[in-house]
């Protein structure tokens, strides 16, 4: 999977691609640091999920996701996944319930070579979770840090 990102973030989408090219999710920020996840590169139909941005301060920013799914024909909204992290470190964890579905941390030596802070692992644990929505989410949760330690405007991702 790889971000292509528009350097307007205002009006910007970041759009998940697989290897062929093929879009399979569209990111949209809105102005009060909530964002939505599409299905494809369609921003009108077959939303999947919204996150909105509980707690951000300097060491730790907190994300709640709701998923589109699993909230049909509820009158409110319940949170399936939480990312907790901390931009500086470029680390997070991805949540469902208690258990654990992937984490990032930075790379910070490959085979004795020092490798630049913009560069993270992401680990994924076994689950039934969409890898895609997890990269969504660990790109949200890059884009939603302060704006010093945000690094998809920079460089293309690739995971």
């Amino acid at each position: 999977n790889r971000q292509d990102s528009k350097s307007s973030f205002s009006h910007a989408k970041a759009i998940l691609l697989d290897s062929a090219g093929n879009p399979l999710i569209s990111l949209y920020p809105h102005n009060d640091g909530s964002w939505q996840g599409f299905k494809g590169d369609d921003g009108d139909k077959n939303l999947i999920f919204k996150v909105q941005r509980v707690l951000t301060k300097f060491t730790r920013t907190e994300l709640e996701v709701f998923l589109v799914s699993e909230n049909q024909g509820q009158g409110e909204l319940t949170c399936d996944f939480k990312v907790i992290g901390c931009h500086f470190q470029r680390s997070c964890t991805i949540y469902k319930g208690d258990s654990i579905v992937a984490q990032t941390s930075l790379m910070h030596k490959l085979r004795k070579i020092c490798v630049s802070r913009s560069k993270f692992r992401l680990t994924m644990f076994p689950s039934l979770e969409d890898p895609s929505l997890v990269v969504a989410l660990v790109v949200i949760f890059l884009f939603s840090g302060p704006k010093k330690f945000q690094v998809l405007d920079k460089i293309p991702i690739s995971i």
